[in-house]
């Protein structure tokens, strides 16, 4: 195998720009369009090729995957990575934007309602991560409806574990994210969840 060469970096600018920082093997095969740390992958496996047409931004997991040679399974080829990068670098980048889901953490929203037809607490109509999120709806004189929290999208809860202090996790979201950054209320460290 050939020896390994710097990348230009007007090069790796351009990977970066192209991706959004995207793992292209994310998007082909789950529809993730999140923002990954990652590495900047050779295709054809030569670390001397720095062509443009042969790199790729992978997810951390995803680059492990296919530098890894199966002896049984089959693995991540070139030509499907390139498809996968060309369908990436085609997406419009609203499409990418509105993928991103918002964040909130550590909220107390407040609502406080009086003789209305309808009253909401939290209203989602986007992709969002909410982690250690209370809606609170204090509904006084007449109100037909009262919701504390309604969102448009899938809804997802789950209880993760704190990877630094090993304390439960629990985190929800709003959308279809493959993964979400949940910070520990009890260490405030920073955990990477994996939503299935």
């Amino acid at each position: 195998m050939a020896s390994r060469t710097s990348i230009a970096p007007d090069v790796q600018a351009e990977v970066l720009r192209l991706s959004r920082r995207r793992c292209c093997l994310c998007y082909g095969l789950q529809g993730d369009l999140t923002h990954k740390d990652g590495q900047i992958a050779h295709l054809d496996r030569d670390p001397s090729n720095n062509d443009m047409d042969n790199l790729a931004w992978l997810c951390l997991q995803h680059h492990d995957e296919y530098d890894t040679r199966h002896s049984q399974s089959k693995g991540l080829t070139e030509e499907e990575v390139r498809r996968y990068r060309e369908a990436l670098h085609a997406l419009p980048l609203h499409t990418v934007a509105q993928e991103q889901p918002f964040v909130i953490r550590d909220s107390t929203f407040k609502t406080d309602v009086k003789d209305a037809k309808e009253a909401i607490g939290m209203q989602v109509d986007r992709p969002a991560v909410l982690t250690n999120v209370r809606s609170e709806l204090t509904v006084r004189g007449t109100v037909e409806r009262a919701v504390g929290f309604s969102t448009n999208q899938e809804l997802r809860a789950i209880m993760a574990t704190c990877n630094h202090c090993g304390r439960p996790l629990p985190v929800a979201c709003a959308g279809r994210p493959q993964s979400v950054r949940a910070r520990c209320s009890h260490c405030g460290a920073d955990n990477e969840v994996q939503i299935t």
